[in-house]
């Protein structure tokens, strides 16, 4: 688990702990900064609607793409004003992402590396 907030981090350590999960590590970090080349079968995000275009499609479009092992899923939650971001991201990057849910305001997504 990894991020950047330092309560959660911390919080992420104790549930880790208190439900004896063997399989788990948690890590801070911004962003993929501390990971190296390391793979994931999941990874989950919130993404944050005001960073900038170029800040969303390079660090929660596509960086975490690169860090799936094979059958992985990248779960993420968008608002629905990014969508035409996404969009254009997929085409230009041959990426399919499937809409799994859709609310007012955001819409879930899910990637399989397959």
């Amino acid at each position: 688990m990894i991020d950047r907030d330092l309560l959660a981090v911390r919080f992420s350590q104790i549930n880790i702990e208190r439900n004896n999960i063997k399989n788990a590590v948690v890590l801070g970090s911004f962003g993929f900064e501390q990971i190296n080349d390391d793979k994931y079968d999941l990874i989950v995000s919130n993404i944050p609607a005001r960073i900038g275009e170029d800040a969303i499609t390079s660090e929660f479009f596509l960086e975490p793409t690169k860090h799936l092992n094979v059958g992985g899923a990248y779960w993420f939650v968008i608002v629905s004003g990014l969508n035409h971001l996404l969009i254009r991201v997929a085409k230009q990057n041959d990426l399919k992402f499937k809409q799994i849910r859709k609310r007012k305001g955001h819409m879930v997504y899910k990637f399989t590396n397959s």
